[in-house]
């Protein structure tokens, strides 16, 4: 049987909003719980902010003195000026635990005085043991340089803004004081050592001024002319030494001459040498007394520097109490926490958006099957619509008018067009999963084919679930209160109705099978109502296509409610002897992954797919989520009545 390929329903137009109008219906969806997340977290940030104790923020700041700040003994001696290395050796005083702990104890004695002193008035330190209030100084303050200049920052937080200040007061003040006693204490140290320095070499210089005038008293050092002197004797005792000598002088004469001249050469030697020493003496006592001198000098100076000494640093900015708390307040918590929880919460929407593929546009199935979407059935909602199963396809009968009847009409006329022209057509209507409506759709669309008065057959080929004898219960009694109150001694027939399944038994015929709905009478319905059994079912081939054959001779069209198509074999049986299926999808109940397998299950099966259908869709949701599809259209129904 051939078929036509033209299709006027399809819209192969690429459609690039619809990842963004996913995107944006899962944010509509979801709007309330992300603007209850939101709020949540507002509030969270609000009381989070509102319960936990402010704390304040004070600072204070102090400048070193480069020429004379904080110098140890070779320093003050050398006249050392502060660099980096001096500046950042400062902050690591300032953050010591020695100096911490006397802030600690300075305001603890101030704190104990402020009970005694009137007008004395200081903020109370934490209640805990000294080891513990240093840590805690420790953590609550912190210094800084400012950039490459000699200020450093105090900084200090506390939970009462008088207590921040006085901590950071306390910290430059203490440092302050401490330094000026250490440079008090250096700078006496230094002029003791300097004091020393003098009087040793006052005494060197003493003693070898000494040495030097006795040099000179012992030797007529003093005396120019005396070398003079004694040289001009000794060559005239030389001179008459060689007289004697060569006037063959008596050895008397000679000798005495001879031992003359040797005392005064043992003089003249002596003399020199203590000349010498002089001239030693002198460079050493010139040498001694200038070092003196500058020793000494240094001593003034010190001495000097000491009547004014400073600390090296000041206190530029005393710190005072600050007015508000650091840190974000709770108006400014709560709107960063709803801001910041919404945006997660949006995240969060776009990651399970991401995930969530469930159908809910025409479109998902129509790329999926290659095959057009031949309508959209709206959920109808009605007096009894959730407990009468016969509610849905008892609308398609004379008299009444609503969306589903509207949609199901739609459905018929779609898949006329898409049905073979000859008459005697086998239609399968399946699904992918069960409770889609498949059975509902297969007996609204079969009324709907008796309005056009073509002969018209449903059969039930759900053998596993009986959708039709569910739905339309043909073998229920309407007297069913009767049937209760009957005696017991009256006699019931238990015996299960005829169905398919005695057909293809052998025991019953067609004509013994068949029967209708008490609403609706012209549409032949060949139900199966009890549960399949294989040992007592014979559904080969030969049979299926005899039970076809004859059908076709009697009807126009032939509706076969068959089984959930991945879930049940036996309906892949059936495909040679069906025109086509028509796919029933029910409305975010399937994925597009549910519907991929379906697919290729089916192309397994060389099942043809005339048409899809998208049922049971909540149009005022659709409509909410902005997906675009016509069914929306659906809540004006009064407009197109």
């Amino acid at each position: 049987m051939k078929f036509d390929t033209s299709d006027p329903f399809r819209n192969d137009s690429p459609d690039v909003r619809l990842d963004l109008l996913n995107l944006a219906a899962a944010f509509r969806r979801n709007w309330l719980k992300i603007l209850l997340f939101a709020l949540l977290g507002g509030g969270a940030g609000y009381f989070f902010t509102s319960e936990r104790d402010p704390v304040y923020q004070a600072q204070s700041v102090i400048v070193l003195q480069p020429e004379n700040g904080t110098l140890n003994l070779l320093e003050i001696s050398e006249n050392y000026t502060a660099t980096r290395s001096t500046v950042e050796t400062q902050l690591d005083i300032l953050q010591s635990t020695e100096l911490l702990g006397h802030v600690i104890d300075t305001l603890g004695a101030e704190q104990a005085a402020a009970g005694v002193i009137p007008g004395f008035s200081k903020q109370a330190l934490p209640a805990m043991p000294r080891e513990e209030l240093i840590k805690w100084l420790s953590n609550a303050s912190s210094v800084k340089r400012k950039g490459e200049s000699y200020a450093i920052t105090i900084t200090a937080r506390a939970n009462a803004p008088k207590l921040a200040a006085d901590l950071a007061n306390e910290i430059g003040q203490t440092y302050i004081a401490r330094q000026l006693d250490r440079k008090k204490a250096e700078m006496a140290i230094a002029t003791e050592i300097l004091t020393a320095r003098t009087n040793v070499l006052n005494d060197d210089l003493f003693d070898k001024e000494r040495e030097l005038a006795k040099l000179v008293q012992s030797w007529q050092l003093d005396d120019p002319d005396l070398d003079a002197r004694l040289s001009s004797r000794i060559a005239q005792l030389k001179t008459q030494h060689q007289n004697a000598v060569s006037a063959n002088a008596a050895p008397e004469t000679i000798a005495a001459l001879t031992a003359e001249i040797e005392a005064l050469d043992a003089d003249y030697l002596s003399r020199t040498l203590a000349t010498i020493r002089k001239r030693e003496l002198l460079r050493q006592i010139q040498s001694d007394r200038l070092r003196h001198d500058q020793t000494f000098e240094q001593l003034l100076r010190n001495e000097a520097q000491a009547s004014v000494l400073n600390a090296g640093a000041h206190l530029v900015s005393a710190a005072h109490a600050p007015l508000q708390p650091i840190g974000i307040s709770a108006k400014t918590s709560a709107a960063l926490g709803f801001v910041a929880t919404g945006f997660l919460a949006l995240l969060g929407t776009f990651i399970l958006a991401m995930f969530d593929q469930r159908v809910r546009t025409t479109k998902q199935i129509e790329d999926v099957f290659d095959s057009p979407c031949l309508a959209t059935v709206p959920l109808v909602s009605g007096r009894g619509s959730r407990r009468d199963k016969q509610y849905f396809y008892k609308q398609m009968l004379p008299g009444i008018s609503s969306n589903f009847t509207r949609s199901i009409r739609q459905l018929y006329f779609n898949l006329h067009i898409r049905l073979p022209k000859e008459s005697n057509i086998v239609l399968g209507v399946t699904s992918a999963l069960p409770d889609e409506g498949k059975s509902t759709i297969a007996m609204s669309l079969a009324i709907a084919a008796t309005s056009k008065r073509q002969r018209v057959a449903v059969v039930d080929f759900d053998m596993w679930h009986n959708g039709i004898d569910r739905l339309t219960d043909v073998f229920t009694p309407k007297d069913t209160k009767q049937k209760a109150q009957k005696t017991t001694d009256e006699t019931v027939d238990e015996s299960p109705p005829p169905s398919l399944q005695d057909w293809f038994s052998g025991s019953k015929s067609l004509i013994e099978i068949k029967t209708t709905s008490p609403d609706v009478e012209t549409v032949d319905i060949y139900p199966w109502t009890i549960r399949m059994s294989e040992n007592k079912t014979n559904l080969s081939e030969k049979n299926i296509n005899r039970l076809f054959q004859e059908l076709r001779k009697k009807y126009d069209l032939i509706i076969v409610d068959t089984a959930p198509f991945m879930m049940v074999s036996e309906v892949a049986e059936l495909t040679a002897e069906l025109d086509g299926f028509l796919v029933v999808v029910a409305w975010e109940q399937v994925t597009d992954r549910i519907l991929t397998d379906l697919k290729r299950t089916m192309d397994l099966a060389g099942a043809e797919v005339l048409g899809c259908l998208l049922n049971r869709v909540d149009t005022k949701k659709q409509s909410q989520y902005g997906l675009g599809d016509y069914v929306q259209y659906y809540e004006r129904s009064g407009s197109y009545s």
